[in-house]
């Protein structure tokens, strides 16, 4: 099993034992999802729609807000997936997350999504090796689950990171 994997099935058993979550996506390594639908992104270049989608790893609603999370065996390896998710923060927006979200689940039939108002990106890790993005939140998911937050996570994702962390780092 490999890093990442063993990142993704300690997340998951997370998010899957938690009443207060939603998940929404859960995307393995392996690509293979038993648990949930695979929710692909629009991608946007250059202010343009393409045919292109994006998967992430993790999505999941907690209280009224989305959180979208890509899982690393390190966080040192994790600047593509860092860029791709401020994209669809920065391109695509909140909005249009919720209505591809909302379409690919058959409407909002717990009626959830509607009050989402704030976007959380994440790293889901095994090793938290570098300093903490001001703008993401951090899973480092080893025997404990310690959390990280910098400094422009919203008081939501730091608020999450209380509630499902053994301990947190802020």
């Amino acid at each position: 099993m490999t890093a990442e994997e063993r990142v993704f099935d300690r997340l998951r058993k997370g998010l899957l034992r938690s009443e207060e979550i939603r998940v929404i996506s859960l995307h393995p390594p392996s690509g293979k999802s038993y648990d949930t639908d695979l929710i692909r992104f629009p991608v946007i270049q250059d202010g343009v729609r393409t045919r292109k989608r994006a998967h992430v790893d993790a999505v999941f609603v907690w209280e009224w807000a989305l959180f979208l999370v890509e899982l690393k065996g390190k966080s040192s390896e994790s600047a593509d997936d860092t860029a791709k998710l401020r994209d669809l923060r920065d391109h695509i927006g909140l909005e249009e997350l919720l209505r591809v979200i909302r379409r690919r689940q058959f409407g909002d039939p717990q009626g959830s999504l509607g009050k989402i108002d704030t976007l959380v990106l994440g790293l889901g890790v095994g090793q938290h090796d570098i300093t903490t993005e001001s703008d993401f939140l951090v899973l480092e998911l080893g025997g404990k689950t310690t959390g990280y937050a910098g400094k422009s996570v919203s008081p939501r994702g730091k608020e999450f990171l209380r509630s499902f962390c053994d301990e947190v780092t802020f």
